[in-house]
């Protein structure tokens, strides 16, 4: 339109000024585009002003300040959930002493990908922090360094970047082995073994179905070792998260009776798991 001065045959006619906003819309330079969407609506409301000659007559959308800080938006995968960085990035900053670049740039989160996007933001910086205190020889900091790696490879599997998430979750594998071997609580074996079956999730939905099938087993087989433990809610969580996640693999692979037979071993292990959040999850797998 703007190149010819003059609309197409067929189409409505356009106001210039219209023309105009969508041209800086589209233009090629980044930076001589509108600063936010906002900015461009604004201007359009304006041009159907003068136009129009009255008003423009829709209730603009207000964001809650809650909203755009995104305490609104869900952080969650299936049953796996990760919690807001930000705090934990600013309690990090002012324990080591260090100064934050992602917490003084402001952002406008306006859908949950948004979200996400911001939180990888943190929790790389998050990361980088703790991986600098490690290199320095403060090795108290290696299970928070972590915890720290498997919830960002989490948000990159909510951003469907498998290759990233990989590349967290065999961080955190490498740094539980090690404290492991060196006989580390069980909180970090468990952790060791929840950070195994992400990377199995991951390689399942891949369709990497031996070596996540492998994964599922060697879960499994050291979870099960634990499983007469009483009041042990968590250790059922994880080994019925490795039969159910079996259970997806042989689906795939077309072993339905195995499939069955894994989910059978998932009910018995949760059943009595208080509001245990993978019922429906079964439920579903059965009916199909």
């Amino acid at each position: 339109f703007s190149a010819a001065s003059q609309e197409d045959q067929g189409l409505p006619e356009m106001p210039r000024e219209v023309a105009d906003v969508l041209s800086r819309c589209f233009g090629q330079d980044p930076s001589a585009r509108w600063p936010t969407t906002r900015d461009a609506a604004s201007r359009i409301v304006s041009v159907y002003t003068d136009f129009v000659g009255r008003p423009y007559g829709r209730v603009e959308h207000t964001v809650k300040e809650a909203e755009r800080s995104g305490a609104s938006l869900d952080r969650r995968i299936g049953v796996i959930t990760w919690q807001d960085p930000r705090e934990r990035l600013r309690n990090a900053a002012r324990t080591l002493g260090v100064k934050s670049n992602t917490l003084d740039t402001p952002t406008e989160i306006s859908s949950p990908k948004a979200q996400a996007i911001a939180d990888l933001n943190v929790f790389r910086e998050l990361r980088e922090l703790y991986e600098e205190e490690v290199k320095k020889g403060c090795t108290q900091h290696r299970p928070v360094l972590a915890d720290i790696c498997v919830d960002e490879g989490c948000v990159h599997i909510y951003l469907k970047d498998m290759p990233g998430s990989l590349t967290c979750f065999n961080r955190a594998i490498a740094i539980l082995e090690e404290l492991h071997e060196r006989g580390a609580s069980s909180t970090a074996a468990w952790s060791l073994q929840n950070a195994y079956l992400l990377k199995a999730d991951v390689m399942a939905g891949t369709a990497n179905l031996e070596e996540a099938l492998a994964l599922f087993d060697a879960c499994i087989s050291k979870l099960a070792q634990h499983e007469t433990e009483s009041n042990r809610h968590d250790l059922a969580d994880l080994l019925g998260r490795a039969y159910q996640g079996r259970a997806r693999v042989l689906t795939l692979m077309n072993d339905l009776y195995g499939a069955s037979r894994a989910l059978d071993k998932c009910i018995a292990t949760c059943q009595h798991i208080p509001g245990w959040e993978g019922r429906r999850d079964i439920a579903n797998a059965y009916t199909n």
